[in-house]
């Protein structure tokens, strides 16, 4: 379903751009769409971050019942979420995600809100255009980040494996570091808008306030092997040793 959606607003935007645009520099064009995106897209994602992560946070046994109600029966026929839900080891595939979510959510709400209706506060001097180059290398490396760890997250849960190589060799939450340190910082700096960076700073406190639990799961699991894992590679910094 998401997909779908995802499909049609992408379609949608890309149509709106060209439709508008004069000049069709593939490099002008790329920063056109991206900025339609974040700004006339961003409202929906969060809704949609929103619904999910409070499915994740508060549906546990007690709140079983309202399974039963006809307008949550898509989560069940839904096999990605059946997947999320599901158990392996004791932990289920968002694990602690729906605390961090939810906790960085609103301050990326407020970026959005501010870059919409209070551009003369949020905006970098025009001056600063020099560095949208380093804006499209971070993306495009937060994006390869993040989808090799999807990939490698998906395929390792169902097998019950933890997963230590490809992405999670280089950081023990890629997820999370790829849209801290590599997808924000990205949107900021193509669209020259620093309140970006807040969301990203609050994603981070969110890691390191909520994580220890999972990690401490981690451990009781896989014992020696987690341990020796966590030793070697980084929890949030790319290439670091820090826990």
């Amino acid at each position: 379903m998401i997909v779908i959606l995802w499909a049609g607003y992408l379609a949608k935007s890309i149509y709106k751009v060209i439709d508008n645009q004069q000049d069709f520099s593939p490099v002008r064009l790329c920063r056109k769409w991206l900025q339609k995106m974040i700004i006339n897209e961003g409202f929906f994602c969060g809704f949609y971050v929103i619904f999910n992560g409070f499915i994740l946070v508060f549906l546990r046994p007690g709140f079983s019942r309202l399974l039963q109600f006809e307008s949550f029966h898509f989560i069940l026929k839904n096999r990605f979420m059946i997947i999320v839900l599901k158990q392996q080891n004791g932990l289920n595939l968002i694990g602690q995600g729906g605390k961090i979510i939810l906790f960085m959510l609103p301050w990326l709400i407020a970026a959005i809100f501010m870059h919409l209706y209070l551009p003369g506060i949020s905006s970098l001097p025009p001056v600063m255009a020099f560095i949208r180059p380093l804006g499209y290398l971070l993306l495009v490396c937060g994006i390869m980040l993040w989808g090799t760890a999807v990939v490698q997250l998906l395929a390792g849960f169902s097998k019950g494996k933890l997963v230590t190589g490809g992405a999670y060799g280089i950081v023990r939450n890629p997820i999370y570091s790829s849209v801290t340190f590599f997808v924000l910082p990205a949107v900021a700096i193509l669209t020259l808008t620093w309140v970006y960076f807040i969301p990203s700073v609050f994603l981070y406190t969110g890691v390191m306030l909520f994580i220890g639990k999972e990690e401490k799961q981690l451990e009781q699991i896989y014992g020696s092997e987690y341990n020796d894992y966590r030793a070697r590679v980084g929890r949030m910094i790319p290439f670091s040793k820090s826990r």
